[in-house]
């Protein structure tokens, strides 16, 4: 429902926030555009200044540097937590979730692991 209400509002970016962790500008992996709009990966890359020792959290760092510049007139986001924040506005209210769910999380609660 949140990729079909960015479809319909005519911005080249959309990028969605789900969970109290959800605090970077772009979420790796839970952002999208349309093609043709940044520049080519290796040219962002060549601009790309990283200024942290850990490597868990460049791939945020690359994003909020390059590309969040770019992006950040031309987006819509969805945020269920930090509402408001940047602009963002809330997510569609269809398609509930599971309770303890959200969009972007690693883990499955409502799955069981079966034993082999």
């Amino acid at each position: 429902m949140a990729v079909d209400a960015w479809l319909r509002s005519g911005l080249h970016f959309h990028a969605m926030r789900d969970w109290f962790t959800h605090t970077d500008l772009l979420l790796a992996g839970m952002w999208g555009g349309v093609g043709g709009i940044l520049p080519p990966p290796a040219a962002l890359l060549r601009g790309f200044k990283g200024w942290r020792v850990e490597t868990n959290h460049i791939d945020q760092d690359f994003l909020s540097e390059t590309v969040w510049p770019i992006v950040r007139h031309d987006v819509l986001i969805h945020d269920s937590v930090f509402t408001g924040c940047l602009g963002s506005v809330r997510f569609p209210p269809y398609g509930a979730l599971l309770p303890g769910a959200h969009i972007g999380q690693n883990a499955f609660p409502q799955f069981t692991r079966s034993e082999d």
